[in-house]
């Protein structure tokens, strides 16, 4: 196999170019359906939001906080009164919300007043779980509650449901880490070439695990943590399988092999231990299964694809690259010391 993909490495390269924009294409256009099922089987608090939903719906989902601080006067001023209590009543209708706790209800809101009055909180109750809250609704109720605000009003918002739509944008820890992961290659072969040819292999190896995870997403229930985890192993996975076959194949040409002889022995050497350790990785995910926890499943189900399709990437489209490069996945010292004298 590692000769044929060898000799015929454009329509190898082609294949995965391919199959990287189809499956981006394919995905970008159905979206994602990941399903938040965070539950825990035969617990306490489990059976205790399952009598919740049944007694009081409108009452058994989690409950996020809004709240609001004034510069001067206090939070029961009419002009702060008139800004705040219409956000709540309209956030109080909101389909999904099962109700709005209000300070300005009666003498029951007197504890949500803090001692100088300048600062005040609402308790937002959802019908769903934070998880399941749909995030357009979480979003709607953000902007509601801040276009209350003025010069000397701050609104701010808290709890699970809302760190949903304010969580940090996604992708820097992982460019950091490839970055990271550059310099130590760059340093570690001294070629530009052999540096870019494990990240390559652990980008397409992530990209298509993930495009087609987000595929699956609507065929099965995965949650939207399955794409993170993902990442992670696949970037970590992917980089390291590479580096074994080229590592091996670097040294087969310091001794003298021809660069396809050099494929060809180091596919067979490390490409099997490759293989070796990607079953590995599969088989250490798949002991998820057995813990009963059924959002697990969908985790399972990502990660261990974005593995599978790293270590076809390391064995198929890997040697293809090396093809096209030669003796250029040396440094240039190298291919000098070499050349004057010898293997």
């Amino acid at each position: 196999m590692a000769r044929w993909c060898y000799r015929h490495r454009l329509v190898v390269l082609l294949l995965w170019v391919g199959a990287l924009f189809g499956l981006g294409f394919a995905a970008s256009t159905a979206g994602t359906d990941y399903a938040n099922v965070f539950s825990l089987p035969n617990t306490d608090s489990k059976r205790a939001y399952d009598l919740m939903e049944k007694a009081f719906p409108d009452s058994a989902g989690d409950t996020d906080t809004v709240v609001w601080k004034v510069d001067g006067g206090t939070v029961e001023d009419p002009s702060v009164r008139s800004r705040i209590q219409p956000a709540l009543d309209e956030i109080g209708r909101m389909k999904g919300v099962g109700g709005v706790t209000s300070p300005y209800a009666g003498t029951q809101g007197a504890a949500q007043v803090s001692g100088n009055g300048r600062i005040a909180y609402a308790q937002i109750t959802f019908t769903e779980q934070a998880n399941a809250v749909p995030k357009e609704l979480v979003q709607n109720v953000v902007d509601t509650a801040q276009k209350a605000e003025r010069g000397g009003l701050q609104v701010e918002l808290g709890g699970q449901a809302i760190q949903r739509v304010q969580e940090p944008p996604t992708g820097i820890a992982e460019i950091v880490g490839i970055l990271a992961a550059a310099v130590v290659l760059f340093l570690a072969f001294g070629s530009l070439f052999a540096m870019l040819l494990p990240i390559g292999i652990a980008v397409f190896g992530v990209g298509t695990g993930l495009f087609s995870t987000q595929l699956l997403s609507h065929a099965t229930d995965i949650p939207d943590l399955a794409p993170l985890l993902a990442t992670l192993i696949g970037l970590g996975v992917g980089i390291d399988y590479a580096l074994f076959i080229v590592t091996r194949h670097r040294r087969g040409i310091l001794r003298g092999m021809a660069p396809e002889e050099s494929v060809v022995t180091a596919l067979n050497t490390s490409g099997r231990a490759v293989l070796f350790a990607g079953g590995t990785v599969c088989i250490a995910l798949a002991g998820m299964l057995v813990t009963n926890l059924r959002f697990l499943d969908g985790v399972v189900i990502g990660t261990s694809l974005t593995v599978v399709l790293s270590v076809l990437a390391a064995v198929t489209l890997l040697p293809a690259l090396l093809g096209f490069l030669g003796t250029r996945v040396l440094s240039r010292r190298q291919r000098r010391r070499l050349a004057a004298e010898g293997p």
